[in-house]
Parts: C-alpha cells; structure tokens; sequence
C-alpha cells in the first residue's frame, strides 16, 4: 500500500493510516417537556452557558456519532401565514448494536419531542437544535449487518410539521472553555433527585 498523498493520484483505498471511521462526537438528547421546565443560563447574545434540568427524574441520554455521520440543518423558511422561522434537523449514525442503547431512544422518542445538543470532536461549541418545539423523530432505521456503516441506527429528527417554526437557527451551547461545557453537558445525565 502507498503513502496516503493523495495529490500522487492514489485513491483513498490505497492509503495506510488515514482515518476513517471512528467517533466523532456526542449527541445528546433530553425530553422536551423536562426541558421546558429547565433552568436556561443565557448570555445577552443568546449563547445558552447552562441547562439544569428541575423534574425528579429528568435525564438526558448520551449517544456517540460516527465520523461523517451527522448532518445538521436550520434552513430558513416561510409558513403559511407569513412568518418566517427555521426548520431544525438532525439526521445522525448511532454505530451500536445495544439493546439499552435502542430502549433510551425508544422511551425518548416516546415522549414525543426531545431537544438534540450535538458537540464534535472538531469544534469547541456545542449545538442545540429543538430550543423553541422541540424535534420528533421521523426516520428510524436500524442496520445492523450493513458492512457499510459497521451496524447500528439512522435516526432523523426534525422539527414536528404540527408546529409553528423555530424562531432562531441551531443554538450555541458554550460555557468558557470546552471542558467546562463537556462538564455541564455530562452534569445532565445523571437524573435528577
């Protein structure tokens, strides 16, 4: 196999050591009606610093994401009445085959909305999408035996067509520095007493 400079004409399958695959980040999911009744630490600009959930048993759940596996999108649009607001979207790859990882989404999912905070490895902010509707799952696919994607679930959520628009694109979740962010964000899965 050769070097992996693919400006020599290699393809990608003839490279060694070239990442691929892999985790690329966590998305995390909380019950839309445990976040509506959330304390939300905000900075003027609209940066969200802190969420504390205030419902005894409210939790987010936790998902790793594959490498180029989550695609995020806030397209500006125009309902019917005239209003313009955002359409929020997650569409992510959750590579496992766990049983427990397929009842958290379930039971969530069950609850009708949830609100998706997605950090990257690539970047030092988190993303919240859902703020003001929150998201409803509408793809649900599981693949266990594709060799394509290693196993696992294609999930889309997507602001629910019942309701009126969001009101601002993805929100930035970001608290001084990626670790104290990470910190906050970890603070929300363990449930509350």
């Amino acid at each position: 196999m050769a070097d992996c400079d693919l400006s020599l004409g290699f393809s990608v399958t003839d490279c060694v050591g070239l990442e691929q695959g892999g985790v690329s980040g966590d998305l995390y999911l909380i019950n839309y009606n445990d976040y509506l009744t959330a304390t939300i630490v905000e900075d003027p600009d609209k940066t969200i610093t802190d969420i504390t959930l205030t419902t005894i048993g409210a939790q987010a759940f936790k998902f790793e994401l594959t490498r180029g596996g989550s695609v995020l999108t806030s397209p500006l649009t125009v309902n019917n009445s005239g209003k313009s607001g955002y359409l929020h979207s997650v569409a992510a790859f959750i590579p496992t085959k766990d049983q427990a990882t397929k009842t958290d989404l379930s039971n969530l999912i069950n609850f009708g909305r949830v609100i998706a905070i997605l950090v990257l490895d690539s970047t030092v902010v988190a993303n919240l999408f859902g703020n003001d509707m929150g998201l409803s799952m509408t793809d649900y696919e599981e693949a266990p035996n594709d060799p394509s994607k290693g196993g696992g679930l294609q999930i889309t959520l997507s602001t629910p067509a019942d309701t009126t628009l969001e009101n601002l694109p993805g929100r930035t979740f970001f608290d001084t520095d990626r670790a104290t962010t990470i910190a906050n964000l970890e603070a929300l899965l363990v449930p509350v007493v």
